[in-house]
């Protein structure tokens, strides 16, 4: 095991533990609080701290909390034939005619003696996979990257929740690093994504929040120079003075915040960030009991949303019958100024794509 990996894993450990303390203070808004879910949900990742870095080589087993046990079901033999299949299709339908660079797989991790979902040629999808590559054909096909190559400085993007970090390195390296790579997240949850970014992109230049280093200036003119960064939620204000945001991503977590948590991101977006947003979430899920109302009716305060909402109206309610994983709106969510599509032609594209997902999960 590489000594850097080792430092790199104590180090991590120490900033998140700081961050986890900060945010317990008078001096952090009661907005950036967990809400009881996630307290609950938090409390039961403590046990991350003892690990090992040997044991962080394994971090992809420990993520099965947050991404529905794919892997763990590959493992025990349980998806039948038919579920292999299924995700095949999926994964096909959603990677057709994009680029290889942004046809995305579960990467490799040799500490874990078992396939991490389906094969599928050199590839290995699961469901996280599948989601993250959704989110990359809606990326590819609001011109990402002929954004990130035409930026006058070097562009960044943002992501909401960033989870165990799987989109994060997918959409890293099918831009070839040329974009900072922003998550934002509670602290805790950096426990999963900063060893997984580390383990699968060994020489990037990676920044972990630190109170005191996190000046205006240091936003300004330093912080670029890195390739990924794990701000705290709290702290997520302090990036204003970054330019050429190009996009905010986020993939299932609005859909259980408070209204105003959502508000406060999307103001920000529409504040700071240079096109939009991407959304991948319920109106509301099943376990918010908050005031959220419905994520779609916050996006349209703040953009211009493709498709149309009203276009999936009866597409999730007969999606819905068949499979949960279809009742889910995505959206491109652009400032009106400046469109970067033919609407008319990717909202077509958009829903072709959700249709045809319908046709596969029956």
């Amino acid at each position: 095991m590489e000594t850097d990996f080792v430092d790199f894993i104590d180090k991590a450990k120490a900033a998140i533990k700081k961050m986890s303390a900060e945010i317990k203070t008078d001096a952090v808004a009661e907005i950036f609080r967990p809400s009881q879910v996630w307290i609950e949900t938090l409390s039961l990742i403590k046990y991350m701290q003892n690990l090992s870095a040997a044991d962080f080589q394994q971090i992809r087993y420990h993520c099965e909390l947050f991404t529905g046990l794919d892997v763990l079901r590959t493992y025990f033999g349980l998806p039948d034939a038919e579920f292999h299949e299924k995700h095949k299709k999926l994964y096909a339908h959603f990677s057709a005619e994009l680029p290889e660079d942004f046809q995305i797989s579960e990467p490799p991790c040799p500490a874990i003696p078992f396939v991490l979902g389906t094969e599928y040629g050199e590839k290995v999808i699961n469901g996280s996979i599948i989601r993250f590559q959704i989110c990359m054909n809606y990326l590819y096909r609001c011109g990402l990257p002929q954004l990130v190559n035409s930026s006058e400085n070097k562009p960044s993007l943002i992501e909401i929740g960033s989870g165990h970090g799987g989109l994060a390195h997918s959409l890293f390296n099918a831009l070839h690093g040329k974009a900072l790579y922003i998550m934002i997240d509670f602290p805790e949850m950096f426990i999963f994504s900063a060893p997984f970014i580390k383990l699968h992109n060994p020489e990037a230049k990676i920044y972990l929040y630190d109170k005191e280093s996190f000046t205006p200036e240091f936003v300004k003119k330093q912080l670029p120079e890195y390739d990924f960064a794990f701000i705290p939620n709290y702290a997520m204000s302090e990036l204003s003075g970054l330019s050429d945001m190009l996009f905010m991503m986020n993939i299932l977590s609005f859909q259980e915040m408070t209204g105003a948590q959502v508000d406060n991101y999307l103001q920000f977006a529409y504040d700071n960030v240079k096109y939009g947003v991407y959304s991948d979430n319920y109106d509301c899920h099943f376990i918010n009991n908050s005031d959220l109302g419905s994520v779609t009716t916050r996006l349209e305060r703040y953009f211009k949303l493709f498709p149309a909402p009203e276009k999936y109206a009866d597409l999730v309610t007969e999606r819905g019958k068949i499979n949960n994983f279809s009742q889910f709106r995505r959206f491109i969510a652009l400032k009106e100024e400046l469109l970067l599509i033919d609407s008319e032609e990717f909202s077509e594209e958009s829903m072709r794509l959700e249709e045809g997902l319908k046709t596969i999960v029956t």
